[in-house]
């Protein structure tokens, strides 16, 4: 037994995924050194050399030092440093208790989509946008949703032009528009 919704909606088209494709038929056709795949944020250079280091080092740890779990929100000290290096940078006034952090950007969009929407709120997301967020979008609503439930803007240079922003509740753009 298995969700015929989520397998549908896993082998629905997607723009990333051909794209990762073409690329994989590429590196066959004319060789992996001819071909840099950015589709999904595969690196196409080595790591420099500092953070090579520090992986040699972090794997010489005792196991459970290195792979224990955190807090849910990350280590406090990690979220201090973070804090310290922002407001370093952008002047401004961050403390640990201010980040939240997640292993990866699928799980920070899926908390935030579940925190930022309720239902019947609309959201904006600017194309091209990773397939997901509508998953996302309609596991919050239970499949419940609209034509104008997920609004997938044109991004231009005078804005957006969404089909309608009566309930927005969330902008999302991973572009620059």
């Amino acid at each position: 037994m298995y969700n015929e919704t989520m397998y549908e909606r896993g082998n629905a088209p997607s723009a990333i995924r051909e794209l990762f494709a073409y690329g994989m038929e590429r590196k066959a056709q004319i060789g992996e050194d001819k071909v840099f795949d950015f589709s999904i944020g595969n690196p196409s250079v080595p790591a420099p050399d500092s953070v090579a280091e520090t992986i040699r080092e972090l794997a010489d740890m005792a196991p459970a030092q290195l792979h224990a779990y955190s807090a849910a929100q990350g280590l406090e000290s990690t979220r201090a440093a973070i804090a310290e290096n922002l407001n370093k940078r952008f002047g401004t006034h961050y403390t640990a208790d201010n980040l939240y952090l997640t292993m990866g950007a699928a799980a920070c969009l899926s908390a935030c989509f579940t925190a930022l929407i309720e239902p019947g709120d609309e959201i904006i997301v600017i194309a091209p946008y990773f397939p997901e967020y509508r998953i996302w979008y309609r596991f919050r609503h239970s499949n419940r949703t609209s034509a104008a439930g997920i609004l997938m803007g044109e991004s231009t240079r005078s804005g957006c032009r969404p089909q309608s922003a009566r309930n927005t509740s969330l902008f999302f753009s991973e572009t620059p528009v």
